[in-house]
């Protein structure tokens, strides 16, 4: 360091002294923390198979923090699932892509990663033969495999449902046989069939109709998981509510009652409907056309009646006069028709009505009386775009209601589209409601309530039989009530007597007998009003122009 001074005379002077500073740096700042780190691997089993086609999607997650991680598939179909082990099951042939994304609690995200499956199908006919069995066919008539129920008798109407899973009525069993896919028993669907269920139909919402022919002729109506829901007493004419089909409306059903009409009856309003048709001999089975139309066994011919229910095709084999079961062809064009006095089936052309090809099933005379195609669906529509639930399960009581919150953003091609939402698979005694129920796609998530309401049960501890065996036998007690004095002793014996009759006429109106000599038919069974205790899978819905997606909400009854 250097001072220089001066006077008034203009002398200068320095002095000068070495000065040492030193500075201190402050220390450096401390390394940024690592950054959070998702990754996952999708894993497909299997990867390839024919309709119906179940396949599970695996998905293992590691994420640098340990954070909780959400994971979502989607099926390349438009169904969605959350979760890191998700199922599906494929009811179209084609190639999908199933995808993954997944994100943690900081916002990480991760994919969307996809692996490939491979669907198809091989059309099969599936014939009623004997002693509880179902033969399952190609479309040359060739035995592949033999379906046995393990109860006997005759299995007659078939239906899939929304899973490709198969069911058969036992006329003779009075029951209902559950297969899956593969052709594996699954057990019994159903209770309370009071007799001979001859046909079966599924609606959209995964509610079975079974007809029956003898007893009640009633029309029930089960949910998906083989409850009994409603109970329908209709017109019939020779037999019962025998072979039935639903209408495109999934509310009408079109039934034969072995005599010369083909009948109607709106299940949604419950109420009977004028005869569609009452041109033929013996209506048996029947199957609706897309036209509106209808094709129907007659017994001795096969009827083509169009959407008036005029008659515009017969159709007739040689040799053939027993004619009792159809199921149309997946190609549109044609159908098949089985004989059952000579277990023959027939396939016919459905305009020309030629004959295009003939086998018999190798069984003897009348043990074919059910007849069924396992068909290519139509392609699923186009995905609407990504359908999330939160929560994705929900525990209630019968009575309650259970909430659910989906969170729906739509794919660019969706833009714009009007969606409704609906429910399937719903147990007895539940109803669902949205809100909204309608929304317009737009870019950005739209926020979609669901409720679904349940059904407790009656809160009397008695039914009505039981409650009339306690009235009656309550009765004679009432005279511990009377006065014992000797005056009334005599009165009293006399009043005894009368409660006794009394008491056994009350009680007995309860019960009943299995032979009435005063009705001809027994009474059609009761169905249920409280949702049972259970777990169910509720398919959930998005709808609109050719576009849908659907994922499932978890809901238990205890």
């Amino acid at each position: 360091m250097v001072l220089t001074g001066t006077d008034s005379n203009g002398n200068t002077g320095s002095a000068s002294q070495l000065v040492t500073v030193t500075t201190e740096l402050p220390p450096p700042p401390p390394p940024p923390a690592p950054s959070s780190q998702l990754s996952c691997k999708l894993t497909i089993s299997p990867s390839s198979g024919q309709v119906p086609f179940i396949v599970t999607a695996s998905t293992t997650c590691s994420d640098s923090k340990n954070e909780a991680v959400s994971i979502l598939v989607g099926f390349g179909d438009g169904f969605y699932l959350s979760g890191a082990n998700a199922s599906h099951t494929y009811v179209n042939a084609g190639s999908f892509d199933i995808s993954v994304v997944a994100s943690d609690k900081s916002g990480n995200t991760f994919g969307p990663v996809s692996q490939p499956v491979r669907v198809s199908v091989d059309p099969a006919l599936f014939i009623g033969i004997s002693s509880g069995k179902i033969g399952m066919f190609n479309k040359s008539g060739t035995l592949l495999k033999t379906l046995n129920s393990g109860l006997g008798g005759s299995m007659t109407g078939m239906a899939f449902d929304a899973a490709g899973n198969l069911y058969a009525t036992n006329f003779t069993a009075d029951s209902v046989s559950k297969f899956d896919g593969q052709g594996a028993l699954l057990g019994t669907f159903g209770t309370g069939y009071n007799c001979k269920p001859e046909s079966i139909v599924f609606d959209h919402g995964g509610n079975a109709y079974v007809g029956e022919t003898g007893c009640s002729h009633a029309l029930l109506r089960f949910d998906a998981y083989g409850n009994l829901a409603a109970s329908y007493s209709v017109a019939t004419e020779k037999e019962g509510s025998d072979w039935i089909d639903l209408a495109p409306d999934h509310c009408t059903i079109v039934y034969t009652s072995q005599g010369a009409s083909v009948l109607r009856f709106d299940a949604c309003s419950k109420r009977q409907l004028p005869p569609f048709s009452s041109a033929l001999k013996e209506g048996l089975a029947l199957r609706l056309l897309p036209d509106g139309g209808l094709l129907v066994a007659n017994l001795e011919n096969i009827v083509r009646l169009d959407s008036a229910g005029r008659t515009i095709s017969n159709y007739v084999d040689s040799g053939e006069k027993c004619w009792a079961s159809l199921a149309l062809d997946s190609d549109g064009s044609s159908f098949w028709a089985a004989d059952y006095c000579t277990s023959d089936v027939v396939r016919f052309d459905i305009t020309s009505g030629n004959e295009l090809f003939k086998f018999n099933t190798g069984t003897a005379a009348n043990t074919v009386f059910g007849l069924a195609e396992r068909t290519l669906a139509p392609g699923p529509p186009a995905p609407a775009g990504l359908l999330i639930a939160s929560p994705t399960t929900a525990t209630v009581t019968p009575g309650q209601s259970a909430s659910y919150v989906f969170a729906f953003t739509a794919l660019p091609e969706a833009v714009g589209q009007s969606l409704s939402f609906s429910c399937a698979n719903l147990p007895l005694g539940a109803n669902c409601s949205f809100s909204p129920t309608t929304v317009v796609a737009q870019d950005g998530a739209a926020t979609v309530n669901l409720t679904i309401t349940t059904t407790a049960g009656p809160s009397a501890w008695l039914t009505s039989g039981s409650k009339s065996l306690l009235y009656g036998l309550c009765l004679p007690l009432a005279l511990a009530l009377i006065s014992s004095s000797a005056a009334g002793r005599w009165k009293r014996a006399r009043l005894l007597g009368v409660l006794i009759l009394m008491s056994i006429v009350i009680a007995c109106s309860g019960a009943k007998s299995s032979v009435s000599n005063t009705s001809p038919l027994p009474a059609a069974p009761l169905a249920g009003t409280a949702t049972p205790a259970g777990t169910y899978s509720v398919l959930i819905r998005a709808s609109g122009d050719a576009r849908e997606s659907s994922t499932a909400a978890q809901l238990t009854v205890r």
